[in-house]
């Protein structure tokens, strides 16, 4: 066998791979490609379902002299009285203010962020509990449509901030914060 004959395999090995280096490489952009893509259209969703929290409550206030239902007594439909907020302002009982909002909602599967992986949503709002909720929800007399930049809702996961005029920003962790206090 001559020189050339032996360095025929050779470059047939070497080209093979690189041609597979390359394939990996190709779908390897491709994967973070679509996993980023999805992660848009979860972020999306997410927004969406934010968008339809925020028609809920703004039904529900126009029925109860402008006022969400944290700031109306349980006498008069609301949940005033369950509300039990974190030092953020946060309501620790939101599952309570959604199911007040339950005609206004109409699906309990909107109150979980299709990126959450640790919540399932309840089939019916009778069935709601806390951990059938990502949404957090901010209770206070302030929060209402007359203070428009109050946050009234976030998702923990996207850092999205449903505030009380209707818009939705996505804010960092510390950017909630600051806007909490």
């Amino acid at each position: 066998m001559n020189k050339k004959q032996a360095a025929k395999p050779k470059i047939r090995i070497a080209l093979y791979c690189v041609g597979t280096a390359f394939l990996a490489f190709v779908a390897f952009l491709a994967f973070q490609a679509v996993a980023q893509a999805k992660a848009r259209a979860s972020r999306v969703w997410c927004v969406s379902y934010l968008k339809n929290l925020s028609g809920a409550c703004s039904l529900w206030s126009k029925d109860h002299s402008n006022e969400f239902c944290f700031n109306v007594s349980t006498n008069l439909g609301g949940t005033l009285e369950f509300c039990d907020r974190d030092s953020n302002g946060f309501d620790r009982n939101a599952f309570r203010h959604f199911i007040v909002m339950s005609n206004e909602l109409a699906l309990a599967s909107l109150l979980v962020c299709p990126s959450d992986q640790n919540r399932r949503p309840a089939k019916e709002f009778a069935d709601l509990r806390p951990e059938n909720i990502t949404y957090l929800i901010r209770s206070g007399t302030n929060v209402n449509e007359t203070f428009p930049q109050e946050i009234v809702a976030i998702c923990p996961i996207h850092h999205n901030a449903l505030m009380t005029d209707g818009s939705v920003l996505q804010l960092s962790a510390a950017g909630i914060l600051e806007r909490t206090r």
